[in-house]
């Protein structure tokens, strides 16, 4: 009787391996076979018109393991970015955006401090005033009076390639040393973070979310507080 019994809890074992072992190739599935070529185009979104404070992943929440894309078009997971076992600090935008342009120096004091305890991207998205379309938080085309004056006009990338340009663009002119990626045609990373326009994501090895800024370092926000406390360093910054 107790062979038996031992039996019957050997084929339930290999049985839940079975099933554990196709939910691992289910997952391994999501991740994109091909690279994105410059003339894919990208997907348009309905416009957000709620509280981005309160929208998108919040602090605690399993961060969504969903692919973003080098320069080249191949796919990057956001768990292929904490290979380093050390945690990650994302942040997203596009060049129309003033904030984005204005806290660019931020991310980049913040990689050379935090140096090998901490990984640094920027994920380049849809443009947040472009000028001759609806932004994806407004319900106007708001090409925001900073840009006026700044002279930024900047059009919502219809394809890949143009995103790929802006974010040279914005490269260039922000002289920027972290990583840059891009948000795909589909605009995987928007749709699945939530739809700010210059969100700070602080992602941990078990990839949860430790922090978020709806605004990098803006309306009380302060993502060097967060990262003092996660790497246990000091740096004068967190006020």
């Amino acid at each position: 009787m107790s062979r038996n019994i031992v039996l019957l809890f050997s084929s339930v074992l290999l049985l839940c391996s079975y099933l554990d072992a196709g939910a691992g190739n289910k997952n391994a599935s999501k991740r994109p076979k091909h690279t994105i070529k410059d003339k894919a185009r990208i997907k348009r979104v309905t416009s957000f018109l709620g509280d981005l404070d309160t929208a998108g992943l919040k602090a605690g929440d399993k961060a969504p393991d969903v692919a973003v894309y080098t320069h080249d078009g191949k796919p990057v997971m956001i768990s292929d970015l904490l290979k380093d076992g050390v945690p990650i600090l994302i942040v997203d935008g596009s060049y129309s955006c003033p904030r984005f342009r204005d806290h660019s120096p931020d991310v980049d004091e913040i990689k050379r401090f935090y140096g090998d305890k901490l990984n640094v991207y920027l994920i380049y998205t849809l443009e947040a005033h472009p000028i001759d379309a609806i932004g994806p938080c407004s319900d106007t085309v708001d090409i925001s009076l900073r840009n006026e004056v700044e002279d930024v006009q900047v059009k919502q990338a219809a394809t890949f390639g143009q995103r790929k340009a802006m974010a040279d663009t914005a490269i260039i002119h922000g002289k920027l040393e972290a990583k840059v990626l891009l948000d795909g045609p589909k605009n995987e990373f928007w749709r699945a973070y939530g739809p700010g326009i210059n969100n700070a994501f602080l992602i941990d090895t078990n990839m949860v979310v430790r922090a978020k800024n709806t605004w990098l370092n803006e309306d009380g926000a302060n993502i060097w507080c967060d990262l003092d406390y996660l790497l246990k360093r000091v740096s004068r910054k967190c006020r």
